[in-house]
């Protein structure tokens, strides 16, 4: 019997077929491209390597730098885009506007500017071109910045390659090149000032658009000014004028069997304001027509050509002393409102009285004297008691309106349809398109 122990282990090739050959050759090629393909892009990429504004952050914390995209920075509404791209002559124009969001009057004071700076970099084919640097105002809306070189700025960037372009190694076609913004400014927040660095990277279809809408965050204003309604974007300086406010308190008039009548025209429910049996030479069956004409109500019967004043100075109250209390309705009301006790006047003393004759309306002033007396004084503006008032309703965000002696809102309607904040100002702000491409 073989003893086991003593047999030797002989190391034999596999045997010498078409397979095995190619089997060695194909594996020592494979590991080589595994690792050597690898390594050399790597080193392609590093050798060509660029770092946006190197020079301009080589002394900041690299902590303190944030690097984004377009939608990074919350403090303002930042928007770039290129307005012009030249790949014959390799120039590139872009555009880059900031304006206010709903963060950026608690962060940062709008006369306050931002540093923008913009370049394009490409590691593969060691691409590396910027732009000077551009201090802007932040806007108070994209109208405003579209409109003012103190808000947007233009950058131009030449040299860049014909594209596309092949890089040193197969497999490499560069088609785009990303553009970079450095944005700097400051904020105070509760005293605290502080500086903001940002990088932010712009892809090819981030920059190049075809057309784009700036949202509008601003909030709206509403103010009543020489009989109109306004509305404007807060911070704006200029105003819109909406409506007149005779288009809801103008009064119209009309002839019932009975009555002359009368109503706001915001109203449905006609109102009774003469009985026809008190209009002079009135005689039953005679036709009468009815007009408003400045601050008048007027009157006349249809055969007539002269019209007759029923009311005059409708937009003005009537004023009376009544039991010691100056009071004022207006005029074609029947109504009493209070304005002032004559004891809380002034100067008062016992004996000293003011009548009804003693009241007057002066240059948009009640005013009053005392009885005998020459000198007059303002107790109250007419429109302080009787003027039109319009608000947005905070909630709703509805347009409302009342007059001064009202307690409840009206919601403000025109054409059949409610007057809301997105109402107004509905035409879009566009950008665009882009000039040119690749």
């Amino acid at each position: 019997m073989k003893d086991k122990k003593n047999k030797k282990f002989h190391f034999r090739l596999p045997k010498r077929n078409l397979l095995n050959l190619i089997l060695l050759i194909v594996i020592p090629i494979a590991l080589f491209f595994i690792i050597a393909i690898p390594v050399l892009y790597v080193n392609e990429y590093n050798n060509n390597k660029v770092t946006p504004f190197q020079s301009d952050i080589g002394n900041i914390d690299e902590d303190l730098i944030t690097y984004g995209d377009k939608d990074t920075i919350k403090d303002f509404n930042f928007v770039f885009y290129c307005s012009n791209y030249n790949n014959q002559t390799g120039s590139v124009t872009f555009r880059a506007i900031a304006y206010e969001n709903e963060n950026t009057s608690s962060v940062i004071n709008l006369s306050n500017q931002i540093t923008i700076k913009v370049g394009m970099y490409s590691n593969w084919i060691k691409t590396e071109t910027n732009s000077s640097s551009r201090s802007r105002y932040i806007a108070p809306g994209p109208k405003s910045g579209l409109a003012s070189s103190r808000y947007y700025a233009d950058f131009s960037i030449s040299n860049i390659p014909t594209l596309p372009k092949k890089g040193g190694l197969p497999f490499i076609n560069i088609k785009t090149i990303p553009a970079y913004v450095y944005i700097t400014y400051k904020t105070i927040i509760n005293g605290s000032e502080t500086t903001k660095y940002y990088i932010l990277k712009y892809d090819y279809e981030d920059y190049i658009i075809d057309s784009k809408e700036l949202n509008e965050t601003r909030e709206k204003e509403v103010r009543v000014y020489n009989s109109n309604i306004q509305w404007r974007y807060a911070k704006d300086t200029s105003w819109t004028t909406l409506t007149t406010i005779d288009y809801y308190i103008g009064l119209e008039t009309k002839v019932s069997d009975t009555h002359i009548q009368y109503k706001r025209k915001a109203d449905t429910e006609w109102k009774n304001l003469k009985p026809l049996t008190e209009l002079q030479n009135y005689e039953p069956g005679k036709s009468i027509d009815t007009r408003v004409y400045g601050s008048s109500i007027q009157w006349k019967f249809s055969d007539e050509t002269n019209y007759r004043s029923l009311l005059t100075g409708i937009n003005d109250p009537e004023l009376r002393v009544e039991n010691g209390v100056i009071q004022w309705k207006r005029k074609y009301l029947t109504s009493w409102n209070t304005l002032k006790a004559v004891s809380e006047l002034e100067g008062y003393e016992d004996g000293k009285t003011v009548e009804t004759r003693d009241l007057r309306i002066n240059s948009g002033n009640i005013q009053w004297r005392w009885n005998g007396e020459s000198d007059y004084q303002n107790i109250q503006t007419v429109s302080s008691i009787m003027g039109f008032e319009v608000r947005i309703n905070s909630n709703t965000k509805n347009l409302e309106w009342k007059c001064a002696d009202e307690t409840n809102w009206i919601e403000l309607v025109m054409n059949g349809n409610v007057i809301s904040t997105k109402n107004l100002d509905t035409k879009p702000t566009i950008i665009g398109p882009t000039v040119g491409g690749i």
